[in-house]
């Protein structure tokens, strides 16, 4: 069958996966998450265009409680029309991708669940990332809006220095409209 016009549009011509530069092997750190995810995902999609349903469906189950079943996972991969041995070479690609792409504890995670819960470490992973991500938000905002107070004369330009290295990361990752400029007392 022919794809129609919409279709070849929607497609990303020339995106191979030797394009993609490999990401740095992630342990949960969270100001390097979103660049580890961006890439991650970028590798696997420009295996396989249906990462990106799989790997959506993943991130949308990061509130879930308790793991992932097989039953959820075969439900799934049935509705996007994978059969057993499709669903099976996902779970050893992915698998092997976690391993090179992933070190220490998150490393020793994605090993003991072995290629049959991948997508629970993924999902796990996923889960973590974007609420550590959040929760390092919330703290650096809180130490760029209330700076550490300089104790002795001397302590005060270098307290003045690790304000503004706060202040560049605070801004590249709140959302435009989000940041919240210090007021006037909060300058000192």
């Amino acid at each position: 069958t022919e794809k129609s016009k919409d279709e070849e549009d929607e497609t990303m011509k020339g995106f191979k996966t030797k394009d993609v530069p490999k990401p740095e092997p992630y342990d949960m750190a969270p100001q390097d998450y979103e660049e580890w995810h961006e890439l991650f995902m970028a590798r696997l999609i420009s295996q396989d265009e249906k990462w990106a349903v799989i790997l959506e469906w993943l991130g949308t189950l990061e509130a879930k409680k308790g793991e992932l079943t097989e039953a959820e996972v075969t439900e799934k991969m049935s509705g996007m029309k994978c059969g057993e041995k499709a669903v099976k070479k996902a779970k050893t690609a992915m698998f092997v991708e976690l391993l090179g792409n992933t070190k220490g504890d998150t490393k020793e995670m994605v090993k003991k669940n072995k290629s049959e819960k991948v997508f629970e470490s993924y999902r796990y992973i996923a889960a973590k990332g974007k609420n550590a991500t959040a929760m390092n938000i919330i703290t650096m905002r809180s130490r760029a809006l209330r700076p550490d107070a300089a104790v002795h004369v001397k302590d005060v330009e270098s307290c003045i220095v690790r304000w503004k290295s706060d202040m560049p990361y605070v801004k590249s990752v709140t959302e435009e409209g989000t940041y919240v400029e210090p007021s006037h007392d909060d300058r000192k």
